[in-house]
């Protein structure tokens, strides 16, 4: 074979279903991707993909070559973990992907710390939503807030989420402060129209109150809901993380202070896929970005210790 790279953009295009998805996930040209899979089908002397309109097809030969490629892949990750682990230096570059949001507020402060600690790593920082599944192609580590979503993928949890209901000062000297979940009715809930529900439980109690909630505002983007907040267009559930500057400052209040927020699942994961081995630049990544979590215990209550991986 001349190049290990026509395999694994071969895999890539399997896997994404289109050589535009590939172009972008690995940072080449679209032409580059297609040349490639031609140049190996033209030395396999079979076709790989069917090409339709909208997407590519695996054909028979494609699918039995995707299983070994897999397993070449996997090998080269096997010798190149054996390679690395010799030395203890951590060296080289860490491609690390994370949330838009999530990144602009936490992670740059976070990654300047650990370059500081570590001179001679390098950190490749990639801010996208996409799904972790087809970012891990192209990064050593994804973070992601919420459930692991592939049982393929490894995933490390850091830190556990937490919601407050808040609002800017104005808001609430005019419509005052609830003192209850119920009273959110009466309320402007930003981000949320008559199917969003709130739900909420004592501190110190199981039963879940829901609540509909309905306002005149919503958004897609996190940022934007907590700008309508700080610009005191109404009450908004973010996630702690996000709002505790804005707390800190002053720009926002926290309300319902005596309820907990109730949400799906949201652990902040470290995700890689689970056939990559784990290099000392990643290790050295997972314990920093536990320790950094630990040290901001005003927005991520650490993980419970019965919860472990």
């Amino acid at each position: 074979m001349k190049s290990f790279s026509a395999i694994l953009i071969f895999v890539n295009a399997a896997e994404l279903g289109s050589f535009s998805r590939v172009a972008l996930a690995m940072n080449i040209e679209k032409s580059t991707v297609s040349r490639s899979v031609a140049a190996l089908e033209r030395e396999l002397r079979v076709k790989l993909f069917r090409r339709t309109a909208r997407n590519l097809v695996l054909t028979e030969a494609g699918h039995i070559f995707l299983e070994s490629a897999k397993k070449i892949l996997a090998e080269l990750n096997e010798t190149q973990r054996a390679l690395t682990t010799q030395s203890d230096e951590v060296t080289g570059t860490l491609r690390v992907n994370a949330p838009t949001e999530f990144g602009r507020v936490y992670m740059g402060g976070c990654m300047s710390r650990l370059l500081t600690e570590e001179p001679t790593l390098s950190i490749e920082l990639n801010l996208s939503d996409d799904s972790p599944e087809e970012l891990s192609h192209t990064n050593d580590v994804v973070i992601h807030i919420g459930e692991p979503p592939d049982a393929r993928l490894f995933a490390k949890r850091l830190a556990r989420d937490r919601y407050v209901i808040c609002a800017g000062p104005t808001y609430l000297a005019k419509a005052g402060a609830p003192q209850n979940p119920y009273e959110l009715e009466r309320h402007s809930c930003i981000g949320a129209d008559r199917s969003n529900v709130w739900m909420f439980k004592g501190h110190s109690s199981t039963v879940v109150t829901s609540v509909a909630v309905s306002g005149r505002f919503s958004s897609n983007n996190l940022g934007v809901l907590l700008e309508a907040a700080v610009r005191d267009s109404g009450l908004v559930c973010l996630p702690l993380w996000l709002a505790s500057s804005s707390l800190r400052e002053g720009r926002l209040h926290t309300v319902l202070d005596t309820y907990e927020v109730v949400t799906p699942v949201s652990d902040i994961h470290a995700i890689y896929p689970e056939s990559r081995a784990v290099s000392p630049k990643l290790r050295l990544f997972l314990a920093f970005l536990s320790r950094d979590f630990e040290s901001a215990p005003d927005w991520v209550p650490p993980i419970a210790a019965k919860r472990s991986d």
